[in-house]
């Protein structure tokens, strides 16, 4: 490992240069234009610093993805990362890229384009030092993650099923940047009651209440709660209602529930999707399910965490913790087909704000342990 951290110390200004580069291109996720520019940047700049092949996957909804090649082998080895970022057009202005104190701002800097600089310098530390690689690299960068990576999701799992290990550039997690070892589920459910519309004070006794019934399910799903088994169900938004005089006859309600295991996942998603009204007259309908699954611990991730936390102790004298976080991201599907390391991105803080930031002294050094993971995984 010391070999690519003499060879990346060298290159940090240019790391930082990239890193700015990507952030000054803006990319919301529902942009098309300009995810797809940013895609054309990263087709560019993947070849020119590692030397692989890189194509354009067209995507018709939201910006195309891209798929870089580097190296052969019989083996394949997946780097997974997002380029779409959840802030709108005109952010950089309130949040331009800068560096203070030995950190770098910038929209979307630490969720995730740092992650993305990366990968691609892990594998031109590679090329440069001229590492022999007896497998192939692929790297798939989507534009649509931040809202469920429904386009990419396909070709994320076809890669996933091909590849022997799986490395996601998200970020990392807390201070000490902690990989992210296990994620929980993500599901979300949309609730909707109908019930029957009244005159408020000449008949109300002929109306039934859709608020009210909504009201009795909600305080059902949040009993449905467990957080120490790390099992969530947040009831978030409901609307309902046409006048204050009248007996709503239609009443909604979204929910995003969570968990850490399969087996939890499974059985919330019977519960509520086989709910029965507490008011007879009433009708309920029920949509929606878990859009991610957990991404639980095995023991194969297992050992890929010890090798990495192993590498970055002896050659960094850094500690590497791990963490399960309540968050999700591609991580949680690929996991299910291939032993992955999350949160292998930047250090930092402040994800989906203005206050986004990454911590300019751990570039190097995780940059430099995904190299050195490529070559000894």
């Amino acid at each position: 490992m010391h070999k690519y951290l003499d060879f990346l110390r060298n290159e940090e200004r240019h790391i930082l240069e990239l890193i700015r580069q990507l952030v000054e291109i803006e990319s919301p996720t529902s942009d098309k234009q300009q995810t797809g520019c940013l895609a054309v940047k990263l087709r560019e700049v993947f070849e020119q610093y590692t030397g692989g092949k890189a194509e354009i996957v067209g995507n018709k909804q939201n910006g195309n993805y891209l798929r870089g090649h580097f190296g052969n082998g019989m083996e394949q080895i997946l780097i997974v990362g997002h380029f779409d970022t959840v802030h709108p057009i005109g952010t950089l202005k309130r949040n331009p890229f800068k560096i203070i104190d030995g950190k770098a701002f910038g929209p979307g800097i630490y969720d995730m384009k740092c992650g993305i600089v990366q990968a691609i310098f892990a594998l031109a530390a590679i090329k440069k030092i001229g590492v022999y690689l007896n497998k192939k690299v692929i790297c798939f960068f989507n534009s649509d993650e931040e809202t469920g990576s429904a386009g990419s999701r396909q070709f994320l799992m076809e890669e996933a099923a091909r590849s022997k290990y799986a490395f996601v550039m998200e970020p990392s997690f807390g201070e000490q940047g902690a990989i992210k070892i296990g994620r929980k589920g993500v599901g979300t459910y949309n609730l909707t009651v109908k019930g029957k519309a009244a005159h408020a004070g000449n008949c109300p006794e002929e109306g039934v209440n859709a608020i009210e019934e909504i009201c009795r399910q909600v305080l059902y799903l949040q009993s449905l709660n467990d957080y120490p088994k790390g099992i969530s169900v947040n009831c978030g938004i409901i609307t309902g209602g046409s006048a204050k005089n009248a007996v709503p006859d239609h009443a909604s309600l979204i929910i995003d529930v969570r968990a850490s295991r399969l087996t939890d996942s499974e059985i919330l998603h019977k519960l509520i999707s086989n709910l029965t009204p507490v008011n007879p007259l009433t009708q309920l309908r029920v949509e929606g399910g878990f859009t991610r699954p957990p991404m639980e611990k095995t023991a194969a991730s297992q050992r890929l965490y010890i090798m990495a936390a192993d590498l970055m102790n002896k050659h960094c004298g850094l500690s590497l913790p791990e963490a399960v976080v309540g968050g999700a991201s591609d991580g949680n599907n690929i996991a299910a087909l291939v032993p992955t390391l999350d949160g292998l991105g930047a250090v930092g803080t402040g994800a989906h704000s203005l206050n986004e930031q990454i911590y300019i002294d751990h570039l190097v050094p995780r940059t430099a342990l995904l190299a050195a993971l490529l070559e000894y995984c």
